[in-house]
């Protein structure tokens, strides 16, 4: 028996929002998926993706202060684990400078230095599987090669010690008050009790370096004054000490519902929106994880039909070399020239009437005497040639 061909599968077309038909590339819908969202929000398209450092914040910087035919506002795809808070609040700011307005989306990870830069939104645009961090400050741990821990671990262990010490110090004290049959006075109980919680906490309380204590007040106060000077209407009262000291570690999931009791502007993604970030998200993989960022500006990567044309233009302008042709006036004083009703001879000078004096001004603001007739006509003056006279002979 014959065998039977062996049906190919179709390619799975991703349906365009609009609903208008589309080609199956997904380069294609992604590019009309950047220009629709610019020309709705007026804003260029920028993608960052992978780790806040200061060794990449430049090439941001750059990205941004160099764009050419810059719009009004800005979007930027975010997607980090995090980084350092300068370069956060530094890009952050680049974009307030620049851009009238900043939409942030976040379509999965956004930790700890990239929620400080959402601070610095105007708009939110969060997914399902979208999630902030913390703004815990993470500093290199004390004698150790790489890792880092946060800002809040040496206060929340001062807070520990401090709660421990005063439960074991009421222990002792009714224990010594009414134990040995209530023998022991009031003022011995307590100074037994202080005694022994004393050796028992003492060598922990030994062990904290104030240096450390010092560097960890420090890191949290970075990140409070970034967030205040960021967030000026996008934060809810009392959300950025929330986001700095009110969660119980630095990986805490912080989800859409979580965010909305945060920022006053935290919404779920368009469908335009949302297709855009699951096409950047399949051409570019594993952005979060990278080990140095994909900095982009999508919209000059994927350019509108329109900007593509006048481009076009520009260039075949500036191939062709042509140049507008500028008419010649005419020149009265060439041979043949009419001369009919010229109010000035060769008698006179070049500025001298039919007599040989100079004419006066015909009352014209700005006209040069000799230049501009009574009738108030300009006329060119004609050009006389000098002969020099030679010596008679001796």
């Amino acid at each position: 028996m014959a065998k039977q061909p062996v049906p190919q599968k179709r390619q799975k077309e991703i349906p365009s929002p609009d609903g208008e038909p589309v080609s199956n590339s997904s380069e294609e819908i992604l590019g009309r998926m950047i220009n629709k969202i610019g020309a709705e929000k007026d804003a260029d398209v920028y993608l960052f993706g992978g780790p806040l450092e200061r060794s990449y914040e430049n090439a941001m910087l750059m990205l941004i202060q160099h764009k050419k035919n810059r719009k009004k506002n800005a979007v930027l795809h975010l997607d980090t684990y995090g980084g350092h808070a300068d370069a956060a609040y530094k890009i952050a700011k680049a974009f307030k400078r620049n851009y009238d307005r900043l939409t942030v989306m976040v379509f999965s990870d956004c930790k700890s230095a990239g929620t400080l830069l959402c601070l610095g939104a105007d708009e939110l645009v969060m997914s399902d599987l979208a999630e902030l961090g913390p703004l815990d400050v993470q500093i290199p741990k004390e004698g150790e090669f790489s890792g880092r821990r946060s800002g809040l671990d040496i206060t929340d262990t001062l807070v520990a010690l401090q709660s421990e010490s005063i439960r074991l110090m009421r222990q002792h004290f009714i224990d010594l008050r009414l134990g040995f049959n209530q023998q022991i006075s009031t003022r011995d109980a307590l100074d037994n009790a202080a005694k022994i919680v004393c050796g028992l906490l003492a060598p922990v309380y030994s062990q904290i370096n104030p240096l450390s204590l010092g560097e960890s007040a420090r890191s949290n106060s970075i990140a409070f004054h970034y967030g205040q000077r960021l967030s000026k209407g996008n934060l809810h009262p009392g959300a950025l000490n929330k986001l700095i000291s009110g969660y119980p570690s630095h990986g805490f999931v912080i989800d859409r519902e979580e965010a909305n009791e945060l920022f006053i502007s935290a919404r779920p993604p368009s469908p335009s929106e949302e297709l855009l970030m699951l096409l950047v998200l399949q051409k570019y993989e594993q952005l979060a994880s990278r080990r140095r960022p994909l900095i982009l500006c999508l919209s000059d990567d994927y350019p509108s039909p329109q900007s593509k044309q006048e481009k076009e233009n520009v260039k075949s302008e500036q191939v062709s070399g042509i140049k507008p042709s500028v008419q010649q006036p005419e020149n009265r004083d060439e041979p043949g020239g009419d001369r009919a009703g010229s109010d000035i001879t060769n008698d006179g000078g070049a500025d001298g009437d039919r007599n040989g004096g100079s004419q006066p001004d015909a009352g014209v603001p700005g006209a040069k005497g000799g230049n501009i007739t009574a009738s108030g006509a300009k006329k060119t003056p004609t050009r006389v040639r000098k002969i020099k006279s030679t010596p008679p002979p001796q």
